[in-house]
């Protein structure tokens, strides 16, 4: 599980239990089936916009399983990135024969969806250039550029891991 913590689900009251604060969990197969088969069913999934993980993809909303950005979500890629290329920095304010794409970091063909936080604006240069089209730097790069986590997020987790450690040895 990359390393992460996670709960071993034993019983119902375990399976209650992370219901309630979430988490990595392991669940024995047989409550896994008997509680929760509706969730062991195939279906549609979608790249998280960070890389990590899936979402289920009926509960998107359409412009964000299709696959161009409608012209609002373009502009706003545009806007958030200064209208110029992400990789180079070049803009067609200074470079005439600049044309600018909105590119899925997540390559839409791989599951990406279509919204912000997975667009990044690249000069058709740097586009055509990217070989393979998905570059994890790219990911990291975008993310700590335009999303910055919160300084307090890993005192946050801590203080979660802390309270669930409580409560597992409450209910022990």
């Amino acid at each position: 599980m990359s390393g992460h913590t996670c709960l071993v689900i034993n019983s119902e009251n375990d399976l209650k239990f992370w219901h309630a604060f979430g988490g990595h969990a392991l669940i024995i197969k047989e409550l896994a089936e008997s509680k929760l088969s509706e969730k062991l069913q195939p279906r549609e999934v979608a790249k998280a916009s960070g890389a990590i993980g899936f979402i289920d993809a009926e509960s998107l909303p359409p412009q964000k399983r299709q696959h161009a950005p409608t012209k609002t979500v373009r502009m706003s890629v545009l806007t958030r990135d200064g209208r110029r290329c992400f990789i180079c920095g070049r803009s067609p304010a200074n470079h005439v024969d600049l044309e600018l794409h909105v590119h899925h970091i997540v390559p839409w063909g791989e599951g990406g969806i279509t919204e912000p936080e997975n667009l990044v604006t690249l000069c058709g240069t740097c586009h055509g250039g990217l070989d393979p089209h998905f570059d994890w730097g790219l990911v990291t790069t975008v993310k700590s550029t335009h999303y910055p986590q919160k300084s307090d997020y890993m005192k946050q987790l801590l203080n979660y891991q802390m309270k669930v450690r409580e409560i597992m040895k409450e209910m022990a």
